[in-house]
């Protein structure tokens, strides 16, 4: 008898392939890519062992600090030769989530015992004969806490118990992980890391689809709920850090790159600290104080390290000091990926450095680890192909599971393997999350589903296989399951179209409160043009129809991608303009803007550019 999904057995060339969904593949190596592509090396930081480390001891449960002498000559080169170092470490404090307070320098000898109530600290060395600088550092503590130590106890079950280790890279493609990590594909490949192949992200850039996974909700439901742009307010939402603390885990965040962070872009951020250890105020600090080297605009050395550095250290730390216990943390770096599609190569290595190590020191066999990204390159190169509206859509997502914990649960072994070429989404990570730690502290429950996606479920069941984008909760314009074909796009039609869609952007703005801010746009030409087609009817005589066009405007030649409703009866437009996609960087178009939707959309009247000439 044949199985009852026998006609929709999946076609190499698709990555997902159901009576509702066909999301294409792609060749990441293709020509017109590949020959694009030089491989970056990036900054090298530093080609000295470190001057000055730290440890934890086990037994007193202290750190101590200390000063390598035998490479002090590394440093003291072109110095006299009697010279001298001598360091000082200055104590970094929170101040909410966008300042930091700096104690005095103090000295300390060789060897140091950092005191229990440091969290973070900036060290520098200088010569002790002309006060030269030649080392600088910043070094986070994961103190010995004793309310973390209460709830790790209360959380104490029988059975062996797990942590969850989120670990992000911005605007990292599944095809571009490949493309341009591929040693680290190939170890999580090589290492049997589940896949989930038909990741779709659910809005535009990296807050909606962390939010997704963080709470459950789409942004219009977070600002409602949270007020997430007003002080407290994602301190009183109800976040995955808030849920898994209540849950007695040990909880830990960090993210570089600071002034772009998901929490604290063009928002107030968070009044207290999210989780038990919090790398935020050391991240400003070395920021602010410590001498860079940037690669494609954003500070990819600091110090002695690459910025990434600090937030894996921190997160490989952290598991390390709880290995076995119920902890939640997420990693997450901007620095090397966020601006150009090149750039994470210069990680590609060290990526694989950190998986290796993390297994060797047993982190992988007592933690779910997550390694994945929000969306792919949303401008650019990469975007700008044929195959770009893809690529932004489908986020790499892969999951490792210790091999006991598939021994024990090899209905999830399966679930995880059917999921790897079915549709999911950030929501169904949301529900994944909540039952992971269930499972870890061996409890029983019902887990809530997220309320802007109450069919979405956890991936350690089967997703079904005939599953829509709206299932999954994602809106079509972010939605890769339907196919397009292509129109006539310098026909009056599509032009008469677009310029209804760009009075809608235009009304948009004129009902904001930036509207004597912005100026009002006009069609420039049209890039791309598509009719969305419908995989069991003939769409071409609907009266109502689905269309996907790529335009440019004036001014300023801001280039966009909107997918929207045309009525042919009465030749009206259904779109929402904040679902519209900016495709070319726009920082510099809207800088009289603060708000984090209209400043896709804005064109600041101080900000207009004269057209370059053709």
């Amino acid at each position: 008898m044949s199985s009852p999904n026998a006609q929709y057995q999946r076609p190499m060339e698709y990555l997902v392939w159901n009576e509702n969904c066909h999301i294409p593949s792609m060749d990441p190596f293709a020509a017109h890519y590949m020959k694009n592509y030089k491989e970056e090396i990036g900054p090298i930081c530093s080609t000295k062992p470190a001057l000055v480390s730290k440890s934890f001891n086990n037994s007193t449960k202290l750190y101590s600090v200390k000063v390598h002498m035998e490479f002090k000559h590394l440093y003291l080169k072109g110095t006299s030769t009697d010279d001298d170092i001598k360091c000082c470490y200055r104590q970094v404090l929170r101040r909410g989530d966008q300042r930091f307070n700096l104690l005095e320098c103090k000295q300390f000898d060789q060897f140091f015992t950092v005191p229990g109530n440091i969290d973070y600290m900036l060290v520098s060395c200088v010569t002790t004969r002309d006060n030269i600088l030649v080392y600088e550092d910043g070094l986070t503590f994961i103190q010995n806490r004793k309310l973390v130590n209460e709830k790790l106890r209360k959380s104490m079950q029988q059975q062996r118990q797990f942590g969850i280790l989120l670990i992000g890279i911005d605007s990292l493609s599944q095809f571009n992980v490949r493309r341009v990590m591929p040693r680290t594909f190939k170890y999580v490949e090589n290492e049997d890391w589940f896949e989930l192949s038909g990741y779709n992200k659910i809005d535009d850039n990296t807050f909606p689809n962390i939010m997704a996974i963080f709470t459950g909700m789409n942004l219009e439901t977070a600002q409602e709920r949270c007020h997430y742009d007003e002080e407290g307010g994602l301190d009183n939402c109800t976040t995955l850090f808030n849920w898994f603390k209540e849950q007695d885990f040990a909880t830990a965040y960090s993210e570089d790159a600071c002034w772009m962070s998901t929490f604290d872009y063009l928002k107030p951020g968070f009044m207290e600290p999210p989780t038990d250890y919090y790398q935020r105020p050391l991240l400003l600090a070395i920021e602010e104080k410590l001498q860079a080297q940037e690669l494609s605009g954003l500070k990819y050395c600091i110090g002695p390290r690459r910025y990434g550095e600090y937030v894996y250290d921190f997160g490989v730390e952290f598991a390390e000091r709880y290995l076995g216990k119920s902890i939640f943390g997420l990693f997450w770096t901007n620095s090397f990926s966020h601006n150009d599609w090149i750039d994470p190569a210069t990680m590609d290595e060290r990526m694989v450095e950190y998986f290796k190590y993390m297994d060797k020191s047993g982190i992988f066999d007592n933690n779910i680890v997550i390694f994945f990204s929000d969306h792919g390159a949303r401008w650019g190169f990469l975007r700008g192909q044929k195959e770009g509206y893809v690529e932004e859509r489908l986020p790499m997502f892969f999951m490792r599971v210790p091999q006991w914990f598939q021994t024990q649960h090899p209905d999830i072994v399966e679930a995880l393997r059917l999921n790897k070429n079915r549709l999911t989404s950030p929501y169904d990570v949301h529900v994944t999350l909540k039952h992971l730690a269930l499972l870890s502290l061996g409890r029983n429950g019902t887990i809530e589903l997220p309320s802007s996606c109450p069919t979405c479920q956890t991936l350690l069941q089967p997703v079904p296989h005939n599953r829509t984008c709206s299932m999954a909760g994602i809106e079509d314009h972010w939605c890769t399951c339907i196919p397009f074909e292509s129109t006539d796009k310098d026909s009056d039609e599509m032009k008469s179209i677009a310029n209804l869609v760009i009075e809608k952007m235009n009304k948009y703005l004129q009902d904001s409160v930036y509207a004597m801010h912005c100026v009002s746009m006009s069609l420039d030409h049209i890039i791309e043009s598509n009719l969305k087609l419908d995989l069991h009817t003939d769409v071409h005589k609907n009266r109502i129809q689905e269309y996907r066009i790529n335009f440019v405007v004036d001014p300023n030649e801001a280039e966009f991608e909107a997918t929207f409703l045309y009525d042919t009866k009465t030749k009206a437009v259904l779109v929402d303009v904040t679902e519209i996609s900016r495709l070319n960087r726009y920082a510099e178009d809207s800088t009289c803007v603060d708000d984090n939707i209209v400043k896709k959309y804005c064109i600041c009247s101080g900000n207009v550019r004269e057209k370059a000439d053709d």
